[in-house]
């Protein structure tokens, strides 16, 4: 988990591209509270090291909600009582884990340190509108397909025996 990776002892890339996205990416796990809760449950992150796709870095941003209590979890989300905001976390890896992407985000490693400082900064809703304007890929782009299936290639890619087609029906259009 690239944020629970605070020492030396972490195995770190000898590649300098991906030791950025790394790195920078490591910066966004700073973001908790009451801030992560206009982030999608579970998003993609395609990072552009160049020319050849085979080559881009992606990463999972998981958002990881608190709750009160263990009963208020099986209240629908609708319900913002058994919510806990101000415990909310969220964990990067740099790999794709889950299932059921919600939304992904597609960056070019020369932008990768303005991503995240405007990911960073985000504390209204009007300032994710702004963010998902400049990096989001919503259902309605026209190049979702092409993000989509470079997605699934990816994991193919990272997890062969593990790897299957992501199921899209909680993808949003945020």
């Amino acid at each position: 988990f690239i944020n629970r990776c605070d020492n030396n002892e972490c195995v770190r890339p000898l590649d300098q591209n991906i030791l950025r996205a790394d790195t920078a990416m490591k910066k966004a796990t700073q973001m908790d509270g009451t801030i992560v809760q206009f982030l999608p449950d579970l998003a993609f992150v395609r990072v552009q090291m160049g020319e050849e796709p085979a080559s881009d870095r992606a990463y999972t941003m998981i958002y990881n909600k608190s709750y009160k209590s263990v009963s208020s979890m099986l209240q629908t989300e609708d319900i913002a009582e058994g919510r806990d905001y101000q415990f909310d976390t969220q964990t990067i890896l740099p790999w794709l884990e889950g299932s059921y992407p919600n939304f992904f985000y597609v960056v070019k490693l020369d932008d990768i340190e303005g991503f995240i400082e405007q990911y960073n900064t985000i504390n209204t809703l009007n300032e994710y509108e702004s963010f998902v304007a400049r990096y989001g890929i919503r259902r309605t782009n026209e190049d979702f397909w092409l993000h989509a299936d470079w997605f699934n290639q990816q994991h193919l890619r990272e997890q062969p025996v593990k790897a299957g087609i992501f199921d899209l029906s909680r993808y949003q259009n945020r």
